[in-house]
């Protein structure tokens, strides 16, 4: 990896299409990424589903991971 690269590498600043916004940290940097740039559509989401990538990004998993562990709190806690 150049120095260039390497720099924008640790930028906090979203490239999405030119968007441009610079965040103080990684964790506000993603936060904007997942709300402004990736769709949260079900039928997007399902169709994206069916074509079985070779990947998937790991912010989608942890997602869909801290709704379900909400969900279950939230029912352990009306439940109690």
């Amino acid at each position: 990896m150049t120095g260039i690269a390497a720099a924008s590498f640790f930028s906090n600043t979203c490239r999405f299409g030119g968007c441009g916004l610079h965040f103080p940290t990684l964790a506000d940097l993603i936060e904007h990424i997942e709300d402004n740039h990736i769709d949260t559509d079900p039928r997007v989401l399902e169709k994206q589903e069916l074509q079985q990538p070779t990947y998937v990004a790991l912010s989608y998993i942890n997602r869909d991971i801290g709704h379900q562990m909400e969900s279950r709190l939230n029912r352990s806690t009306v439940a109690s």
